[in-house]
């Protein structure tokens, strides 16, 4: 899991307003990715030893921080940088620990984000 500090850090938004720093899966997507690619039951290759890499992260409304709900945020180029960087060294560390299997590496992910200034309220 990225680091928080690589995750919301760079968009300038003070830390109290920050989501834990866990492997909570705000909108869903990457549990449902997931569950398509090694889903036990229906999954397309239900044998697959999956891996959660966590590159995002959400955040309270910093125009609403009164809000209690978090809101996912966009992916930021050192997040993304930082879990790529812990994928490869993973695989890496597998190969030399004698895993020969395949490794097939799905990044599910949307858009950069878009620095706080520049966004209307009403898109959060």
């Amino acid at each position: 899991m990225v680091d928080n500090r690589y995750t919301l850090g760079v968009l300038n938004i003070d830390n109290t307003l920050w989501a834990p720093n866990d492997l909570t899966d705000y909108s869903g997507h990457g549990t449902h990715v997931a569950s398509v690619a090694g889903g036990m039951i229906h999954g397309v290759a239900s044998n697959a030893n999956l891996v959660i890499v966590k590159f995002r992260n959400a955040a309270k409304n910093p125009f609403n921080p009164s809000n209690p709900n978090f809101v996912i945020r966009g992916v930021n180029a050192a997040a993304l940088l930082d879990a790529w960087d812990w994928i490869i060294n993973d695989v890496a560390e597998q190969r030399q620990n004698g895993n020969n299997g395949k490794f097939i590496i799905n990044m599910s992910y949307g858009g950069f984000s878009v620095p706080f200034p520049i966004m209307g309220a009403n898109q959060w």
